[in-house]
């Protein structure tokens, strides 16, 4: 890739004005704010545009811009099949996607639940993986929500190795995250696709520093809830080393 550009405006967030940034940080520490009563961003099974609420209803928005402040990795097991586990509790259990607890717990890479065709639905996993954004919109003070479905974590990880490749990160660049429609198999799905569409200036970098150890305690509180099955075809999720690979515990894609 080339070299991203800077962005043009020296504080194009709006947490980067300082009084902005002291007033919300301010508020997250005074009031007991649980993290799932952030916005949530849904990624539609069908559609190619996004649903947001906003002050003037419902609206469909073709792409999202901003930044990824954080993201995290999880995976439940419900030993029940799929539509009868709404509101129930996982047998087992995984916020590092390394170890599981509960049953059958211990460590992910190796459990048999953790294999392709265990599933009820479909040739995937019966241990659901997902990865949780957290992304601040460009002109917003509060993040939303977004968790990916299995079809979009390899996306998603090519994004940030292409970053690490040039000594970035996703919470140094404002991301561009759309999506589009991918044929596999004879099936059709929605991914979330990600490009990068500039790199912070120097008065954002310091205000998401800032925003981002403010808010840690609250995004380090999400815990696994139950996961829906958002594709009819199970593109392989990440391993327990973060990487990517098929039924023969090869890397995917290579």
């Amino acid at each position: 890739m080339s070299q991203l550009p800077a962005t043009s405006a020296p504080g194009l967030l709006a947490i980067s004005e300082p009084s902005a940034l002291a007033s919300v940080t301010e508020s997250f520490s005074a009031e007991q704010f649980s993290v799932y009563n952030l916005p949530k961003i849904s990624v539609p099974r069908e559609s190619v545009k996004f649903l947001l609420d906003t002050e003037d209803g419902e609206q469909a928005v073709a792409e999202l811009r901003g930044v990824i402040l954080d993201t995290k990795s999880r995976r439940a097991y419900w030993k029940a099949a799929y539509g009868s586990t709404a509101g129930a509790s996982p047998d087992c259990q995984s916020n590092d996607c390394v170890t599981g607890t509960g049953t059958p717990g211990g460590a992910c890479i190796s459990c048999p639940w953790n294999q392709f065709g265990t599933a009820s639905m479909g040739g995937g996993k019966a241990c659901r993986e997902k990865r949780v954004l957290f992304f601040l919109p460009e002109g917003a003070f509060v993040p939303s929500v977004i968790e990916l479905p299995p079809s979009s974590i390899k996306p998603w990880q090519d994004f940030k190795l292409a970053l690490m490749a040039r000594g970035s990160n996703p919470s140094r660049v404002i991301t561009s995250i759309s999506l589009e429609k991918v044929s596999k198999g004879g099936k059709t799905y929605v991914s979330v696709s990600f490009k990068p569409a500039g790199k912070l200036g120097e008065a954002d970098m310091q205000a998401i520093s800032a925003y981002r150890a403010a808010l840690k305690p609250l995004l380090d509180s999400y815990n696994v809830s139950d996961v829906p099955a958002q594709d009819a075809i199970d593109v392989p999720p990440a391993s327990a080393q973060g990487i990517v690979r098929d039924a023969n515990d090869n890397p995917f894609g290579a």
